[in-house]
């Protein structure tokens, strides 16, 4: 593998350290790194056998001014094993003021609660959506302002997407009282097969929406609702006789968080989205919005392995959860979440509940029960938890935590166990073992070529050592065999491929 540079970009990471200069000036940034060597990438020819990542921000900062760039290196990217590239990605330069600011290069931004523009980056699901172009904002009293003009990142192709301007409004009504809204409009340019002179008018499509909200002392409301139109026809769209009420899509989301008494939370929140998805033209991969998912992220392992990923073009659902402190050092939650087809067709069901206790102060335990039923997929899973920590005063402690699940599928039965341990020797440094077996239901035949279901039986191992030094530095080593599975945030979901070899990732601060 060529690593042109790579030496440099480590020991920047590593020594550098956080610097500010005389007067106003400061330099700050972060750099990650993440290096694999798996020894299974020959099973699928798509993950490439070794992977270097790296990801540099460095900001400049002179009283009012900010200027700063990224630094990209993929050696290769772990969802391209041919994206072999490296370089300055992104740029920018920023001015504030007392009453707001301007912003040219790069840029994320969200409206509302994302229902119709969210531009973000998560890299644990490798989605980088930043927008290239010109941001403004203001605040004036009780009103705030944002506006920008730019192209949105293509997930699937790192090209820049047809021109995206937007505009939001927000005000504060007082008494806790606030509202406001929306307003987006794509222009992407209109195919010319036939090559006329004269280009046809670009394509527009625009999105418009509003928010209110409620703040109380025993209870917060929420509202968010938005309509996504095309206003153009194809002459397929026109041969088919399809109108523009044929192509509008619709988005509503509420949330209602209520606080009876001390010690009591209660959460709920709805959602029903009809050909909701805003993507740039010709896009695949990208989104201009996140709406709300409406259900509960999990961290266990076992239950990650059946997720529910949001379909902004048909769905509606809700997600209630409670969470109680009844007694000293205890807590309970209870959540139910479900999303359904807009036909009523059942999609996505799960009933949660949680029971944590603190004992005696050096000990802990946890009991949890988590029920999903899927019927895309046509299976049911139970997976019950327990956990066990052990803190006696001082830097160390220990915690435990085995997990079961036994899921119903079209083919029978299969069940996985999972187990963890984890040592904290010092605030700094922390040991993990992990341990997965799974009984898993292949299609097979008998001996008199009758089809049938045969059990397949497997074994994940491995160990890892995570340390945080010097205050700006943390250092992630992983070694063994990790199970495939999915990591989800915000309704977005990214399969992980089964993993063999070694980890490292490298997260400093300068």
């Amino acid at each position: 593998m060529r690593l042109p540079g790579i030496a440099l970009l480590v020991g920047f990471a590593v020594f550098a350290p956080r610097a500010e200069a005389s007067g106003v000036v400061s330099v700050q940034g972060q750099n990650q790194l993440e290096y694999s060597l798996s020894s299974e990438a020959d099973r699928d020819s798509t993950v490439p056998r070794e992977i270097f990542e790296n990801w540099l921000d460095a900001d400049i900062r002179f009283d009012r001014f900010l200027a700063g760039f990224r630094y990209e290196a993929f050696l290769p990217h772990e969802l391209r094993p041919d994206s072999l590239r490296q370089g300055i990605v992104q740029r920018y330069a920023q001015a504030e003021y007392p009453f707001g600011g301007i912003r040219a290069g790069n840029f994320y931004g969200i409206f509302g609660r994302g229902l119709l523009f969210r531009s973000y980056e998560d890299r644990s699901i490798r989605i980088d959506g930043n927008m290239d172009g010109v941001l403004l904002w203001g605040e004036k009293g009780r009103f705030k302002a944002k506006a920008f003009s730019g192209r949105i990142r293509e997930i699937e192709t790192d090209e820049r997407t047809a021109v995206l301007r937007g505009a939001d409004l927000g005000v504060d009504a007082g008494m806790g009282l606030g509202f406001g809204g929306s307003y987006l409009i794509q222009s992407a340019p209109n195919p010319n097969p036939a090559g006329y002179v004269v280009p046809p008018a670009p394509r527009h499509t625009e999105a418009i929406g509003g928010r209110l909200s409620f703040i109380h002392q025993w209870f917060d409301v929420y509202y968010e609702g938005g309509r996504i139109n095309r206003l153009f026809l194809t002459s397929s769209d026109r041969a088919r006789g399809t109108t523009y009420d044929d192509l509008r899509g619709t988005g509503h989301y509420a949330a209602l968080s209520v606080f009876p008494f001390g010690g009591l939370s209660i959460t709920a929140e709805y959602k029903e989205y009809e050909r909701f998805r805003f993507q740039p033209a010709g896009s695949r991969g990208t989104d201009y919005n996140n709406p709300p998912a409406a259900t509960r992220e999990t961290s266990y392992a076992l239950i990650s392995r059946h997720p529910h990923q949001l379909d902004p073009n048909n769905e509606k659902g809700f997600q209630i959860e409670a969470v109680a402190a009844p007694i000293a050092g205890s807590t309970v939650t209870l959540s139910r979440a479900e999303s359904n087809r807009l036909n009523g067709k059942p999609f996505f069901h799960e009933w949660y509940a949680e029971w944590r206790q603190e004992l005696g102060g050096k000990y802990s335990a946890a009991v949890v029960y988590d029920y999903i039923r899927d019927e895309e997929t046509g299976s049911k899973n139970h997976t019950p938890i327990v956990e066990f920590g052990y803190h006696p005063g001082g830097e160390w402690s220990i915690r435990s935590e085995y997990q079961y699940q036994q899921s119903e599928v079209t083919l029978g039965t299969e069940r996985n166990q999972l187990a963890l341990v984890e040592f904290h020797a010092t605030y700094d440094l922390v040991f993990s073992v992990v341990g997965e077996h799974t009984a898993s239901l292949v299609p097979s035949f008998d001996p008199d070529n009758v089809p049938c279901a045969r059990e397949k039986r497997d074994d994940f191992f491995y160990g890892q050592v995570d340390w945080f030094f010097s205050q700006q530095h943390h250092l992630s080593l992983m070694a063994g065999k990790r199970r495939a599975g999915f990591i989800c945030v915000g309704g977005v979901c990214r399969f992980e491929p089964e993993f063999e070899g070694i980890e490292c990732k490298l997260v400093s601060t300068f």
